[in-house]
């Protein structure tokens, strides 16, 4: 039977035996196997890096190096860059990757990233209703939208006060990503439902469409945006 590879990209699914929070931008890490390198995102700024050293079950990273941006979103990168500076091993397990120190104690579990080129669903022409924001109903009038159309590669809708459009930068069977969106820039009295819907669509990675229900989901399969099918006007 033939080994499964560390060679690939992988993204973080657990740090220290704590599964990330909801909302956390997930670290990745991109293992070149040939050229002995490394590199990926700390889930703010991009990192690089050479392997020192690399056997079936050892690995050891060299000096890494990053950018410096300064994020405002949720992230993990200080303790994930700690956390590669202590790797001495790692175990494979299907499409599991566990880093581990010198004693053998998992530092961190990482998932293997699949590439998908599968048509995307058409379905998911449409019009959507928002109902929920980070797996929280949404109480609040004004419900924010979405209509996503695969013929121009657009989405546009409302966020509960502005509209806002922008292009379809990919999308498969699973996968959706959105380019930078526009919108208008009206005030309205309470601006705490579009904020969270405009925080929540910038982080969309995928999608799955269950019945008449669109989910769309961040870097790590955590849902940051839930809909219903638009009732036709």
């Amino acid at each position: 039977m033939q080994k499964t590879s560390i060679d690939g990209e992988w993204t973080l699914v657990k740090l220290r035996d704590r599964p990330l929070a909801k909302g956390t931008h997930p670290a990745d890490l991109h293992i070149n196997r040939s050229e002995m390198s490394i590199h990926g995102s700390g889930g703010c700024n991009k990192y690089f890096g050479k392997i020192e050293n690399l056997t079936e079950d050892q690995i050891l990273f060299g000096r890494i190096g990053a950018t410096r941006m300064a994020c405002m979103d949720e992230h993990v990168e200080d303790e994930y860059l700690l956390m590669l500076d202590l790797v001495r091993a790692y175990k494979l397990s299907g499409e599991q990757l566990a880093l581990m120190d010198d004693r053998g104690h998992t530092l961190a579990v990482m998932a293997r990233k699949i590439e998908d080129k599968s048509a995307p669903n058409p379905r998911i022409y449409d019009m959507w209703s928002a109902t929920h924001i980070e797996g929280e109903e949404i109480q609040a009038e004004g419900r924010p939208t979405l209509e996503i159309n695969l013929s121009e590669m657009r989405v546009g809708g409302n966020n509960g006060c502005n509209h806002y459009m922008g292009e379809i930068k990919e999308i498969t069977g699973k996968k959706l990503i959105l380019g930078t969106l526009a919108g208008t820039m009206m005030l309205c009295p309470d601006m705490t439902l579009a904020n969270a819907y405009d925080k929540a669509i910038d982080r969309v990675r995928s999608y799955q469409i269950e019945g008449l229900t669109l989910r769309l989901y961040d870097e790590g399969h955590t849902e940051v945006l839930r809909y219903k099918k638009a009732e036709n006007p």
